[in-house]
């Protein structure tokens, strides 16, 4: 479960680094649930307007660890300070 994780965060982390944005997480999994992940306060992004990300690198983290299906990574963005 934790290298599933693991996988999907750094794959989307790479990713959101290639975004014309300057992101900071406001709300993340990684507290929760002690997993890698993007935690509150990190920062992504490629540079560009300000904003903030709610984001859970992967939800069904344990039905892909059994190899299971419909997993889903969840990312939602707003203006800076607009997520709490």
């Amino acid at each position: 479960k934790l290298a599933a994780d693991r996988a999907a965060t750094d794959a989307l982390r790479r990713h959101l680094d290639r975004v014309p944005f300057a992101a900071r997480v406001a709300v993340g999994e990684g507290e929760k649930d002690g997993a890698p992940g993007l935690f509150v306060g990190d920062r992504v992004g490629a540079g560009g307007p300000d904003c903030d990300l709610a984001i859970d690198p992967i939800d069904g983290t344990t039905q892909t660890a059994v190899g299971g299906t419909d997993a889903l990574v969840a990312v939602a963005a707003g203006p800076a300070g607009s997520l709490f």
